[in-house]
């Protein structure tokens, strides 16, 4: 799961909703992040499968300067890079203890470190019952784990299922792609005024453009907004525009590359609806708190809104290890 990830944070968006905020959380989510730290007593937190520091960056804006923030992430973070793509001061940067390739499942703390241990759509993601284990295991009496997670019946995980569906009409039903570079073989080398001119009187190539067209209508007519947010225009656009000059193998790169960029965000929302809580793990938190010397108290929606985003949850230790 790792290596899609990876990819994804190295672009340095901050959250795992690329599309929705220019930065850290700035609606709900971060009114609910920064009433969790108003905690004068918390002395060392842990946010668990961290992504790039949005929560401990959060934490750092509101806990004591003598507050230890720790992260972990079984991807490849690079607090250098969220610095550049975010300006965010590394002085903030530098008050997070990071450790990366670390599972959520495998925490590698001391027993009783840790009085708060958080997740954003995060901890869902690898073993429930082995998360929470290991979770368990590095928190002090008394301490806290909140979660938002995610959660079967949510807007989040409906919309991410109607862009899955999309996603693999593209690659797969429509074989979208297949057109471009059934098209670019048909087209040669491009290099010049003459080579464009002749492309008008190609019958092959006008045939094959218009499948694109029809493509290209019936999908934005079937997914509306999630089809647009593919970025597929954009790609159209590009293509027919700087790209359509040059070599067959120049044009195969810039179709090829937007294919795997599509191949690879199916990944994650595969992951992404795999996490998401079910009802029935729901009921199954209480009795696998309790095996680990926890208790849930706090097991709730959360909206946004009207809108039913996410699963929050609470739990306390209850005895030292």
């Amino acid at each position: 799961m790792a290596n899609h990830w990876d990819q994804y944070w190295q672009q340095g968006f901050l959250t795992s909703f690329c599309g929705d905020y220019l930065g850290n959380y700035q609606d709900e989510f971060r009114r609910f992040w920064i009433d969790a730290f108003r905690n004068e007593s918390i002395s060392a937190m842990l946010d668990v499968a961290t992504g790039n520091l949005s929560i401990p960056l959060l934490a750092v804006e509101k806990l004591p300067s003598n507050a230890d923030i720790y992260a972990t992430d079984l991807a490849h973070i690079s607090k250098d890079l969220i610095a550049k793509k975010n300006k965010i001061a590394k002085d903030k940067l530098a008050r997070i203890n990071l450790r990366t390739g670390e599972s959520a499942e495998e925490l590698e703390y001391p027993s009783n470190s840790f009085d708060l241990v958080t997740s954003m759509f995060g901890f869902e993601y690898a073993n429930k019952q082995k998360a929470i284990q290991s979770i368990a295991q590095v928190m002090k009496k008394g301490g806290k784990f909140i979660a938002i997670a995610h959660y079967e019946n949510s807007l989040i995980i409906k919309k991410n299922k109607h862009s899955m569906s999309c996603l693999k009409e593209i690659l797969y039903k429509q074989k979208f792609f297949n057109h471009f570079i059934n098209l670019s073989k048909v087209m040669g080398d491009v290099r010049g005024k003459e080579d464009l001119y002749s492309l008008k009187f190609n019958k092959k190539a006008e045939k094959i453009r218009k499948k694109i067209n029809d493509s290209l209508h019936y999908l934005e007519s079937k997914y509306g907004e999630v089809f647009l947010e593919t970025g597929i225009f954009d790609f159209v656009q590009y293509f027919f525009g700087r790209g359509i000059t040059g070599t067959v193998k120049n044009r195969a790169a810039i179709i090829n590359s937007k294919l795997k960029e599509l191949e690879i965000h199916l990944l994650r929302l595969k992951d992404l609806i795999g996490a998401a809580f079910t009802e029935k793990e729901l009921e199954q938190i209480d009795s696998i708190a309790v095996q680990h010397n926890m208790k849930v108290t706090k097991k709730a929606p959360f909206y946004k809104g009207q809108d039913l985003v996410a699963i929050e949850l609470e739990l306390v230790k209850l005895i030292s290890d």
